[in-house]
C-alpha cells in the first residue's frame, strides 16, 4: 500500500479546541486551555480516544460519546499519571531485590569478575556479548559516580565486581542477565525467593519492563497492551489465583498482580499496595474492564 507525504499544517490551541468542540466535547469548567498548555493536543488526544463513539475511527469526523466532558479526559490522565507512579515504587521494590539476589546466588565459585569473565556461564554467549557491550556504556554513562570513580581510580581491571556493576544496570539488562544464567538451579533459587517458578519469573521480568519503562518515560500505561505476551501461570500460587484466572498476559492486570504478589513476599508492599488498590477502586469499570483488571477484584485476598 502507497503511503501519502505528510501535509499536515501545526494549529494553535485554540483552533484545537474549536475542532474538539465539534467532535462533541463539552468543556463546562473551561479545564481545557490548561490543559493543553500543559500536555500538547497529541498527548491529549491518547487519553480522548476512550471517549469516542468509534474507537477506530482517527478522523475529524470522529465524535465523542454524548455528554462527554474535558474534566473526564483530564481525569484519566491524572489516573494514568498515579499509576505510573505505583508501577516506579513497585520497580524498586522488585529491581532493588533482584540484584541483591543475583549477587547471593550468582554462580561464581568466590570470583566477583567471573559473571563478565566467564561466557560459559550463559546459555547465549552472543547475548552476553550484547549485554556486556550495554554495561559498559551505563559504565561510561555513569563513570563520575562515587562508587564508580572509586574503582577505576583504584583498580585496573576492565570491568567491576557484580555488587558495583548491578548498581548501574537498568532493569532491563539486570531481567536479561538473569534469564540468560544457564544454571537452571540459580535461577529457581532466586525466583522462589518470591514465591514463583523460574519460567513464570522470567516471563514477568519481560513484561513488566515493558511497562515499567513506559511509566518511566512518562507514557500511557492504563490501557496499554504489551507486544510481548507473558507466559500463562498453569498452576499459580494461591494468592494469585482469582487474579490471573483467565488473564490477558499483554495487559497491565498481569504485571500489576504478579507485581504486587512479589511485594507481598518480600514484605515491603505496605507503602504502596493500599494506595493503589484504591486508585483501582476509583476508577471506573470501562476503565478497570480495558486494563483486564477482574470484577470485585478487590475483595481478592491479594489486594484486600
Amino acid at each position: 500500500m502507497s503511503r501519502l507525504p505528510f501535509a499536515k499544517q501545526a494549529q494553535n490551541s485554540q483552533v484545537l479546541r474549536a475542532k474538539l468542540a465539534c467532535q462533541g466535547l463539552s468543556d463546562q469548567d473551561q479545564v481545557l486551555p490548561a490543559f493543553l498548555t500543559q500536555v500538547d493536543y497529541y498527548r491529549f488526544k491518547g487519553y480522548a480516544w476512550f471517549f469516542f463513539e468509534d474507537k477506530t475511527n482517527h478522523t475529524a469526523q470522529a465524535r465523542f460519546i454524548p455528554g462527554t466532558d474535558a474534566a473526564e479526559i483530564l481525569d484519566l490522565y491524572e489516573f494514568d499519571a498515579e499509576l505510573r507512579g505505583y508501577i516506579m515504587k513497585l520497580s524498586e521494590i522488585i529491581e532493588v531485590w533482584l540484584r541483591a539476589a543475583m549477587i547471593r546466588h550468582f554462580p561464581s565459585n568466590g570470583d566477583p569478575l567471573a559473571y563478565a569473565t566467564q561466557p560459559g556461564l550463559y546459555f547465549a554467549e552472543d547475548k552476553h556479548e550484547q549485554d556486556l557491550h550495554e554495561l559498559k556504556r551505563l559504565l561510561k554513562k555513569n563513570e563520575t559516580l562515587p562508587f564508580v570513580r572509586a574503582f577505576y581510580s583504584k583498580y585496573d581491571s576492565e570491568y567491576p565486581p557484580l555488587w558495583i556493576a548491578t548498581e548501574v544496570m537498568s532493569f532491563g539488562l539486570l531481567s536479561k542477565w538473569y534469564s540468560n544464567i544457564k544454571d537452571a538451579s540459580v535461577r529457581k533459587k532466586i525466583a522462589l525467593e518470591v514465591g514463583l517458578q523460574a519460567p513464570a519469573f522470567e516471563s514477568f521480568l519481560r513484561v513488566f519492563t515493558i511497562f515499567r519503562n513506559a511509566a518511566a518515560h512518562h507514557s500511557r500505561v492504563w490501557n496499554l497492551a504489551s507486544a510481548v505476551q507473558g507466559v500463562t501461570l498453569r498452576k499459580p500460587p494461591e494468592l494469585l489465583s482469582e487474579s490471573l484466572d483467565g488473564a490477558d498476559t499483554s495487559k497491565i492486570n498481569f504485571v500489576l498482580a504478579i507485581a504486587v504478589y512479589i511485594a507481598r513476599q518480600l514484605g515491603t508492599g505496605e507503602k504502596c499496595i493500599p494506595g493503589l488498590r484504591q486508585l483501582l477502586i476509583n476508577a471506573s469499570g470501562a476503565m478497570l474492564d480495558e486494563m483486564d483488571i477482574p470484577d470485585g477484584f478487590e475483595q481478592f485476598e491479594l489486594w484486600a
